[in-house]
């Protein structure tokens, strides 16, 4: 699959939307902590009926581009990437329309595309893979969660992708893999691992055609 579709479409079975439960105290809902803080608020669904998650990727380097994706709905994700120069300023606004934020972590792919600067690379040395980690996830705030840019490599790659879901975990973070590749096992060790795991379904604009990107959409619903 293409290493650069700017946007994917997720359908949401996995992850629970209920408040936190009461305290045993007061009888109110807990504080919300993890993910739970960013996340926007969903559509009242009294039938439980399945949920599509749109996620526009890439979002940061062109700021026109970016800012014609916050334009859209609030209900569409934007995932940032955090090298772009902006990041911090267009996450701050994306949040303020009332957008769920990604950190598109640029990840190791199979082939020779550049997947940027301070990509996770599975021949790192330890310490600098875990610097790599660090130095992206603290270019934003506010987000839900994680997914991957590019990383048709190193989402193949157990050790590297433990040590990235170790650190999610940590922080009650989402895992969404954009399944660049159809080898990957990220999603399936982020589920053994207990985090919050979606996968991508349908990669939307893989050809800029408007026909075929209908005919995407249509595929997601």
């Amino acid at each position: 699959m293409d290493e650069t579709g700017a946007a994917a479409a997720n359908r949401q079975k996995e992850l629970d939307f209920r408040s936190p439960p009461a305290t045993q105290d007061t009888g109110q809902a807990a504080p919300a902590t993890g993910w739970r803080q960013f996340a926007a608020l969903t559509p009242h669904n009294p039938q439980n009926l399945p949920r599509i998650v749109v996620v526009i990727d890439d979002v940061g380097p062109n700021l026109a581009q970016a800012r014609e994706a916050m334009a859209l709905p609030p209900a569409v994700t934007l995932a940032i990437l955090p090298y772009a120069d902006y990041a911090a300023e267009l996450a701050r606004e994306a949040r303020i329309k009332g957008h769920e934020i990604l950190v598109h972590l640029p990840m190791q792919p199979a082939n020779d595309a550049d997947p940027g600067p301070q990509a996770m690379l599975a021949d790192l040395p330890e310490a600098e893979f875990n610097r790599r980690l660090e130095w992206n996830l603290a270019q934003i705030a506010d987000y839900v969660g994680v997914n991957n840019h590019m990383g048709s490599q190193l989402t193949q790659d157990p050790v590297a992708m433990q040590r990235v879901l170790g650190v999610l975990k940590e922080r009650d973070l989402i895992f969404l893999d954009s399944r660049t590749i159809a080898t990957t096992i990220a999603a399936d060790l982020s589920r053994a691992m207990q985090l919050p795991t979606l996968e991508r379904d349908v990669f939307i604009d893989n050809e800029l055609v408007p026909d075929k990107i209908r005919l995407q959409l249509q595929r997601a619903e």
